[in-house]
């Protein structure tokens, strides 16, 4: 596993490439006060929270991330062990640790005037899609470039990638041109599949009649479902992991969805799933517990669904746009990009 601040503070990465040099002396920036943080962060520790499944989460605070009114925060992905936060029609990235410190800015612009829309990360790499150059790159934690995917193996097909997630080493990225969502193998299985490999892309182009237009950000459900959400349907459209359509997740007569985007599944258990035997078949394939959480970013609020796509209820009176969100269910923090400020805000349940 790669640690990131002793890289950075090694003697040997001080004298390395010009891209890594400059990154490292973007480890001075100041994107906002640690203060700041350190005072949401005792709010955090002292907002005891016992969540029922249809309540909604407790608002805790903003973090301002810049005076600049141009770098709004957009994709965002959390780990064990770092933060990792783009900006609207930027080509920047900035990594903090879980607490917000901030470690470094990778700036970049050199590969062209890019918009990345999609993070996604391991212990080791950093996955970023960029909707306006039409690549998805691979980079180290230290933002080396190690692979750059701009076409399908055809060699016919420009990418224009937008989401990202990943799963069990296979990337699930979603693209606006193609109007589908691809799985791309990231692992060396010899015999079996190679690296940068496409593995499926659905819905199938041939003679498919699948509404499936602007697909957004995707997840994998916790019992295996692929998650895409569209603006046309403004709905989730479902598939199996290996691409076959499983239909709409939300019913269209009782959608309320306008524009989803972002998702991210919570750990609190449904009462009709635990009450559930063991024994009982369940047709549906849904295993899962959890409440899944959409952003949208046209209502201005988070939806949050059981697993079968009823909706609970709504949160969010204190944001105006909201685009991607992640959820640490160990320390019960939901962690929110507000496209219509310079703001994260957090909730916990």
């Amino acid at each position: 596993m790669v640690n990131l601040n002793s890289l950075i503070n090694s003697k040997v990465m001080k004298i390395c490439t010009p891209i890594l040099v400059g990154a490292i002396l973007a480890f001075s920036i100041s994107i906002f006060s640690h203060d700041d943080w350190l005072t949401l962060e005792r709010k955090i520790q002292n907002t005891h929270v016992i969540t029922q499944f249809d309540e909604p989460p407790v608002y805790l605070g903003s973090l301002k991330l810049s005076d600049d009114k141009n770098l709004r925060p957009f994709a965002f992905c959390s780990t064990d062990q770092y933060r990792f936060l783009s900006y609207h029609n930027k080509s920047l990235v900035d990594i903090f640790d879980t607490r917000f410190k901030f470690i470094k800015r990778l700036d970049l612009s050199h590969e062209g005037k890019g918009s990345i829309t999609g993070i996604t990360a391991d212990h080791d790499h950093i996955y970023m899609t960029d909707s306006q150059i039409g690549d998805l790159r691979i980079y180290d934690l230290l933002g080396t470039l190690i692979q750059r995917i701009a076409w399908l193996p055809d060699h016919v097909s420009r990418l224009r990638p937008y989401g990202i997630t990943l799963h069990d080493g296979v990337l699930y990225v979603t693209d606006r041109k193609l109007q589908q969502v691809m799985a791309i193998n990231i692992m060396e299985k010899p015999g079996i599949s190679e690296p940068g490999e496409l593995i499926f892309s659905a819905p199938d182009l041939n003679g498919s009649d699948l509404d499936f237009f602007a697909p957004g950000y995707c997840i994998i459900s916790p019992d295996g479902r692929l998650l895409v959400s569209t603006l046309h349907p403004a709905n989730v459209r479902v598939f199996s992991c290996n691409g076959r359509d499983m239909g709409l997740l939300v019913k269209p007569e009782s959608n309320a969805l306008q524009s989803p985007q972002g998702m991210a599944f919570d750990n609190i258990p449904s009462p009709k799933f635990l009450a559930r035997a063991d024994s009982v078949f369940d047709p549906s394939g849904i295993y899962q517990q959890g409440r899944l959480h959409i952003a949208d970013s046209e209502t201005g609020m988070i939806h949050v669904f059981d697993p079968s796509g009823t909706q609970i209820l709504t949160y969010g009176e204190e944001l105006e746009s909201p685009i991607n969100l992640a959820i640490d269910n160990e320390k019960r923090l939901i962690m929110i990009t507000d496209m219509a400020s310079t703001e994260l805000k957090f909730y916990k349940f």
